[in-house]
């Protein structure tokens, strides 16, 4: 089976851990915002060291293996966040959201411009509970 085929039929995850294998030896620059086909050029631009990184021994190796060999740094998994933490910094960012929504609702004699940096402010805040939420767990 040709090269190129068995590269086809992989897919893009795969294709980018091959890639990281590869750039051990050589570098190929922003594999992960490559497209699929973009990542096939490049790995077949350098075939023969790929070939012997798919077919060879080093195959059962992680990445991680691979790197320690080399004498290169290993970066730590993340930190995982800590939920009741998370949850009071929302609390607090929605209570804070609140009072900012109920002051312009309260004050009859609100200028537009008053009105208008309020609800920046909310907006702001709005943005900042989307960030705490994404790392919340289910």
């Amino acid at each position: 089976m040709d090269f190129i085929s068995i590269l086809n039929k992989m897919p893009k995850d795969e294709l980018v851990k091959l890639a990281r294998k590869h750039n051990t030896i050589s570098k190929i620059p922003n594999i992960h915002k490559l497209k699929k086909h973009d990542l096939i050029v490049q790995l077949m631009m350098f075939q023969d060291e790929v070939k012997k990184i798919y077919y060879g021994d080093e195959n059962d190796k992680s990445l991680n293996d691979i790197k320690t060999a080399k004498g290169q740094k290993i970066r730590a998994p993340p930190k995982p966040k800590d939920q009741t933490k998370l949850n009071e910094d929302i609390n607090v960012l929605l209570k804070e959201q609140i009072k900012k929504q109920k002051e312009i609702l309260d004050t009859e004699n609100i200028s537009e411009a008053d009105k208008l940096t309020k609800m920046k402010q909310i907006k702001e805040i709005t943005k900042q509970i989307e960030k705490l939420t994404k790392h919340l767990s289910p």
